[in-house]
């Protein structure tokens, strides 16, 4: 089987979470036998085209408006005649796009009208807001247009999450018969609980700097955090729009020798595995990776009572859950855990236990692998 995964970010970069699982996915199905395509596109002048672990990489020239909406946006010009010469050359079984509101999506619809082949499209977000009245107007348009169009012209929809599912079926009008939910995964053999018991005070986030992710929400409840434990280190990792802004307001309080920005890296096991508590103050989410890798960690994680993050953690067994925005529960919970190890450690190993259960990327390769058959 031919597979062709369309998505906007990839290789070298796979900091985001709809990149990490396709290339989790198309590894597996490499391993299995199976011939991958990923087209992608590219803002760094990176080689046009590329081989990674037998995964074939076609980057097309792109420009990132992110800075420029406030969200993350990046634009191809001409990549509707690119991407169907690209499908035309390389010939393959189905295509499967990822992330309703990447450009090379939109792009997938038009694709298949032009070579009917199958399409897949994974969903990886829920509904989205954003509070900024134009920004959140023009979601909803792009919704009720494109977003039923790529709907419309799938064969198949994947629903990282119930959140999402439901989205897809109450928003985008999807056909419940015709959307599967697959949740994101772990690694398992290598995203492993640090055997050296965590005995710093070390608070984590990883993510994009947007505001949907609530990095501006750990920082507001970081004063009453170092109030208990002014031993305690809070780290920020991540790129995004709100980078400059959120280091302000750190400078603004005073707090830059207690929370540190770490730049995007490719490997976050080893910052995982130095960390006390990992913390996600989301206001929306689909199915969070980085929660999941922290909790495959043995992680004690923090994060909003949201849609998709509620069906990853158990409240008070394999984590905790804070009201979105509420900053001050937030600091409660962190300092809580914080004071309180056996409690800390025995929801760390709670954690690790039901990702071992439930979210192996080996069968998540499975089960889209499924998909893929059934369309064939």
């Amino acid at each position: 089987m031919h597979v062709c995964m369309f998505t906007d970010y990839f290789l070298p970069h796979l900091f985001g979470g709809t990149e990490k699982a396709v290339y989790e996915i198309s590894r597996r199905l490499v391993k299995k036998g199976h011939q991958v395509t990923v087209l992608t596109l590219d803002v760094h002048g990176y080689e046009r085209r590329s081989q990674v672990e037998g995964i074939d990489i076609y980057r097309l020239p792109a420009v990132s408006l992110t800075k420029v909406v406030g969200a993350q946006l990046t634009v191809s010009p001409l990549s509707v005649l690119r991407t169907s010469r690209i499908i035309r050359s390389v010939c393959p079984d189905v295509i499967h796009a990822h992330n309703l509101y990447f450009n090379l999506t939109a792009i997938s619809s038009m694709v298949k009208r032009l070579t009917h082949l199958p399409l897949v499209t994974t969903l990886h977000l829920p509904k989205m807001q954003y509070d900024k009245p134009l920004l959140d107007t023009l979601i909803k348009f792009y919704q009720k247009t494109i977003g039923h169009l790529i709907v419309k012209s799938s064969d198949r929809l994947i629903a990282v999450s119930k959140s999402v599912l439901m989205h897809a079926i109450e928003d985008l009008k999807a056909s419940p018969s015709g959307i599967t939910l697959i949740p994101n995964g772990v690694d398992t053999s290598v995203f492993l609980p640090n055997d050296q018991r965590r005995k710093n005070a070390i608070v984590t986030f990883i993510g994009r700097l947007i505001r949907n992710k609530g990095p501006q929400c750990l920082i507001q409840a970081s004063p009453d955090i170092l109030k208990s434990h002014p031993e305690a280190r809070i780290y920020i990792v991540g790129e995004g729009p709100l980078k400059d802004k959120l280091m302000h307001q750190v400078a603004t309080q005073r707090l830059e020798d207690h929370i540190h920005f770490l730049s995007s890296v490719s490997d976050i096991l080893p910052i995982l595995q130095s960390t006390t508590i990992f913390v996600r103050p989301s206001l929306t989410e689909g199915m969070s990776l980085a929660i999941l890798e922290a909790m495959a960690c043995g992680l004690p994680v923090v994060a909003s009572s949201v849609e998709g993050n509620v069906e990853i953690i158990d409240h008070g067994k394999t984590g905790y859950l804070v009201p979105p925005t509420n900053s001050k529960a937030l600091a409660e919970a962190i300092t809580f855990l914080l004071s309180n190890q056996k409690i800390a450690s025995e929801i760390g190993e709670n954690a690790r236990r039901k990702i071992e259960k439930f979210y192996d990327w080996e069968h998540i390769a499975d089960r889209t692998m499924e998909i893929y058959l059934s369309l064939l």
